[in-house]
């Protein structure tokens, strides 16, 4: 098996067939980083057209059932949350709202 089919295999079983493990990207490069396959990877990503705002959105409804941050504590608390599954800051204030004007 390539490379690029193992790359499209992971990347359909993750996130296309519902597995829905809810990993961002920076979780997902590390991951293929590993195996050395980081630059097959981000052209499987680029060309899967995934949407890491809403991936991120799904991890978070899973796991704080969709409830919103009520103070600054458990905002970030959920974004560090957010951040170990490989969300970028851009990704977790998409979900989160800002911290500092949303609060």
């Amino acid at each position: 098996m390539s490379a690029t089919c193992l790359m499209s295999a992971i990347l359909r079983c993750y996130y296309v067939l519902g597995y829905r493990v809810a990993l961002g990207p920076i979780r997902v490069y590390k991951d293929a980083a590993r195996f050395g396959l980081e630059d097959i990877m981000q052209r499987q990503v680029e060309e899967s057209g995934l949407d890491w705002r809403e991936i991120a959105t799904s991890a978070h409804n899973k796991r704080y059932r969709g409830d919103r941050p009520r103070d600054y504590n458990e905002w970030c608390k959920q974004a560090r949350f957010l951040q170990s599954r490989g969300f970028n800051t851009d990704q977790v204030r998409f979900v989160l709202g800002d911290a500092t004007r949303d609060l």
